[in-house]
């Protein structure tokens, strides 16, 4: 009985450290994602930022990505939305041509509230 005390306050202390390690490393790149923006365009909200690098034509779908997952992070970033849907396929994600679908999708949906999302940064 005494091991399995100890090896489940292992186990605890293990997700424990897994989680936290996971959502340092999530805010570190979501904070990198943004702040690139935010300098790129010289505005100095985070979501409209993101959502002119998601709209130029200069930038690589792979930065439009990565500011599709931000804007699904951000607090308070329901404003882009509008700006968001045009960029629905309808499609199976293609990402050589279009931005993801799924993460696209995913990010909708947390922003209009009908998908619940955890890991919201300020």
């Amino acid at each position: 009985m005494k091991k399995l005390l100890i090896a489940l306050g292992i186990l605890i202390v293990g997700v424990i450290i897994f989680y936290t390690g996971y959502r340092i490393w999530m805010k570190s790149d979501f904070n990198k994602i943004c702040s690139s923006a935010v300098a790129g365009y010289g505005v100095s909200d985070r979501a409209e930022a993101l959502m002119l690098l998601i709209g130029s034509d200069s930038e690589s779908l792979d930065a439009k990505n990565h500011a599709i997952w931000a804007l699904g992070h951000l607090r308070g970033a329901e404003g882009a939305l509008p700006g968001l849907l045009p960029l629905r396929t309808g499609k199976e994600c293609d990402h050589s041509k279009y931005v993801c679908q799924r993460e696209l999708n995913r990010t909708i949906s947390y922003l209009d509230h009908s998908g619940i999302n955890l890991v919201w940064f300020n």
